[in-house]
């Protein structure tokens, strides 16, 4: 079967393909549901349909998974996992899980700017999230966000064009700049702003920066 668009994937189909790929066949499934075989095939057919992916292929009289049917069986799994999981949360029985954020900030945005950003975040779902934060260059972190090793990246620039279609950017906030001489410093200084920072010494951030090219600019 040739891929299609994918569409609202029928948790029932899923049950019953994940049935049958336990037993490995139609009528030990059927047996175990309680179904006719040919309703449950006509079922997991209906699930291959929507997938646009063939899940199964005969091997003598046993039905076996093709490379997308392990794909599909492997999240069937995690699916059902998950809400049997969800059922002991809401008796009581365990706890909610924590949810991990991986983070990559860029090594050009304050760190107390950083802590702004996440300081909500963090109040409203202190017990759920478990964060880790790694420092880098942007063009570093954005290459282990594409890699999916990151699931956001803070940044002080908008996402590159080359990848703004793989890859969705939000404005958090905006803020001011100011520079801050020291006093012998800003006593040699004469003339209107910004002329009269010609030949001044400057500590700003690294070249690639925003600040710096905004500095430049």
């Amino acid at each position: 079967m040739s891929a299609r668009p994918p569409g609202r994937i029928n948790l029932k189909h899923l049950h019953y393909f994940h049935e049958v790929a336990r037993e490995g066949s139609l009528t030990g499934a059927a047996r175990r549901l309680h179904l006719a075989p040919q309703t449950l095939s006509s079922q997991v057919r209906e699930l291959e349909q929507s997938l646009g992916r063939t899940l199964f292929e005969r091997a003598g009289r046993r039905l076996v998974l093709t490379p997308d049917g392990e794909v599909a069986r492997d999240y069937a799994e995690s699916i059902f996992a998950l809400g049997t999981e969800l059922a002991r949360v809401m008796a009581g029985r365990v706890e909610p899980r924590r949810l991990g954020l991986r983070l990559g900030v860029t090594d050009s945005v304050p760190k107390l700017l950083t802590a702004h950003v996440l300081a909500s975040m963090l109040e409203r779902h202190r017990d759920r999230i478990e964060l880790d934060c790694v420092e880098g260059t942007v063009t570093g972190l954005l290459g282990r966000l594409a890699a999916h090793q990151l699931d956001a990246v803070l940044a002080d620039q908008p996402i590159p064009s080359y990848l703004a279609r793989s890859m969705r950017g939000r404005l958090l906030l905006k803020s001011g700049l100011s520079l801050v001489a020291a006093p012998r410093v800003r006593m040699a200084l004469s003339g209107d702003f910004p002329a009269c920072l010609e030949g001044a010494p400057l500590v700003a951030g690294s070249d690639d920066s925003q600040l710096s090219i905004a500095i430049d600019a």
